[in-house]
């Protein structure tokens, strides 16, 4: 028991490990077939998630899964079990008149979108199952309800990441995220670039060797090591460095904090080199916190610390929409107040004009 418990939540990892759960509750009920089937409600599509063998080799082959609502006398509830009715004409037809196999069914779990079922399949000279079979396997439904949540978690964080380590390589400037102690988290190429010029490479941000402001041939408004512990370890707002290099090469530097669930653990680092024209707070503010135009120019208005109803005059706009465009403003910059996004823009203002 305490075996295939264990493998169906390693099967988060380790598919394989599912596989041999399976094959020991095949082991355990007398089955030749255990698979979990999901049943999605939008299309009705029913694929197999996971089947496993008795690994009994025999001449007569093992019909392959099904539908496992075929033959059920009526819905069931989540954990109940049903036992397979081998006379019923669904099931018959379905293996071409010939007298089907005994079938247990499960529904392991039910949601708006989809059912998960348990089905156990035994030869067709075997005995049929009774309630005894059904009731000696109750132990294992809620383990594999919970390992399959797990996985299904554990997928969509995979693929979240994967689309946001995506995304990041298609922008034009450096990412990256890193923790308070400097450790880096994920980044494009610039930012991996970036983070070996600025971060310690042992990801202790008290170790840096670098100095306090000059790093790699950059000299730096602040050390972002330093400032990277404000942020996560702190409830800073987003802060800015300027940083200075040879040949007159400049970038600004934005650190915004990630709350995760409320939680300060890491930041992200947008670093913005200019090559050409010089960065303007527009385009900052576009690429950064993707504000559109017309929140820019709220942005910045509120900037020089007018109140709203003087910047909805100034910009030509109605109340009802500059409180929309401010709410949006507070919500992509991580501020709450008039006086936090002041503060934020300033600073980063600072470093478009270069270092005091």
């Amino acid at each position: 028991m305490h075996e295939t418990i264990r493998g169906l939540y390693e099967g988060m990892l380790d598919r394989t490990a599912w596989r041999r759960s399976l094959r020991s509750l095949c082991t355990k009920s007398d089955s030749a077939q255990a698979s979990i089937i999901v049943v999605e409600h939008v299309n009705g599509h029913t694929r197999v998630e996971e089947v496993a063998h008795s690994g009994i080799t025999d001449s007569e082959p093992i019909s392959p899964p099904r539908d496992p609502r075929v033959g059920l006398a009526g819905p069931l509830s989540v954990g109940q079990w049903q036992i397979g009715l081998r006379r019923a004409s669904g099931v018959a037809q379905l293996f071409g008149g010939v007298s089907a196999p005994p079938l247990m069914t499960c529904l392991v779990d039910r949601s708006p979108r989809r059912e998960t079922y348990l089905c156990l399949q035994r030869r067709p000279e075997q005995t049929p199952y009774d309630a005894d079979d059904a009731q000696s396997l109750d132990w294992a439904v809620p383990h594999l309800r919970q390992a399959m949540a797990l996985c299904q978690r554990a997928q969509a964080e995979a693929l979240a990441l994967r689309a946001a380590i995506d995304v990041i390589s298609r922008l034009q400037y450096a990412v990256l995220v890193a923790r308070g102690n400097g450790a880096l988290i994920v980044a494009n190429a610039a930012g991996e670039a970036w983070a070996r010029r600025l971060l310690p490479q042992d990801g202790n941000a008290g170790t840096s060797g670098s100095g306090a402001h000059g790093t790699a041939g950059w000299r730096l408004s602040r050390p972002l090591p330093e400032v990277l512990r404000l942020v996560c370890e702190t409830a800073a707002p987003p802060q800015a460095i300027h940083a200075a290099g040879h040949e007159g090469r400049t970038a600004q530097i934005v650190i915004v904090p990630m709350r995760p669930g409320g939680e300060v653990n890491a930041a992200l680092v947008a670093i913005h080199e200019n090559r050409g024209a010089p960065m303007t707070m527009n385009t900052i503010l576009r690429d950064l916190f993707a504000l559109t135009p017309a929140e820019s120019r709220l942005a910045s208005l509120m900037m020089t610390g007018i109140g709203l109803p003087e910047a909805c005059t100034q910009l030509g706009v109605k109340r009802e929409t500059s409180r929309t465009q401010l709410k949006s403003i507070f919500t992509k910059t991580g501020t709450g107040t008039q006086a936090q996004l002041a503060h934020l823009l300033t600073r980063i203002g600072s470093v478009l004009a270069g270092p005091a």
